[in-house]
Formats: C-alpha cells, sequence, structure tokens
C-alpha cells in the first residue's frame, strides 16, 4: 500500500505528467495526437509519459481504430481523486497549463 501510495504521488510529480493531467482532468477522453500538438512535445515523449500514468493507474486506455484514447480512471480511490481535485485547482493558477487547456482542441482523430 504504501509503494502504491508512494507511486502515485511520483508519477503526478513529472513536469510534463503535470501538463497532460491538467488537460485530462478537463477534458473526458483524449486523443495521443492532440496533446502532441498542444504540449509541442514530440510523440515519443508524450507516449511514455502516458504509460506511466497508465502504469500506475491513473488513466485508462481505449482504442478506436488506429487512435489511442486516454482518459482518468474512472475506478480511481476516493483519496485519489480527492489529490486530482486539489491538483486541478492549483493548475488552474499556473501559466503554462491555463495556455495548454485554452489551446488544446480534439481535432485529428474525431
Amino acid at each position: 500500500m504504501l509503494t502504491e501510495i508512494s507511486q502515485f504521488y511520483k508519477t503526478c510529480s513529472e513536469p510534463v505528467r503535470l501538463r497532460i493531467l491538467n488537460i485530462l482532468l478537463n477534458n473526458q477522453k483524449v486523443c495521443v495526437c492532440d496533446l502532441v500538438t498542444t504540449l509541442a512535445l514530440q510523440q515519443s515523449m508524450v507516449s511514455r509519459h502516458l504509460t506511466y500514468l497508465k502504469n500506475a493507474d491513473i488513466v485508462t486506455v481505449s482504442r478506436s481504430g488506429t487512435w489511442r484514447y486516454y482518459e482518468l480512471n474512472t475506478e480511481l480511490s476516493a483519496d485519489k481523486l480527492a489529490v486530482l481535485k486539489i491538483l486541478k485547482t492549483q493548475l488552474m493558477n499556473h501559466e503554462q497549463c491555463c495556455a495548454d487547456i485554452n489551446q488544446f482542441k480534439t481535432s485529428c482523430c474525431d
């Protein structure tokens, strides 16, 4: 249990993953290509960070054709959801995170 808690906070502590979480906290389902466009990062880097989030059970992935969609895990415990809610509030005050939300558009996979 302690390892799981540690892994959760460690996963949430990286800046790129915080930006991804910020977008996921403000959108229901997100395609990798839309994250790549918004974050202005290489697809391999975005995918690597999404894998960390998936391995920590923070996000889930689904497929539709060739596209992969990520969303917050709806089965997260109440305490983890509470932490993410606080995180969302904190990220709303960060300039880069606000810019990401304003720039984010779902487009290429719909």
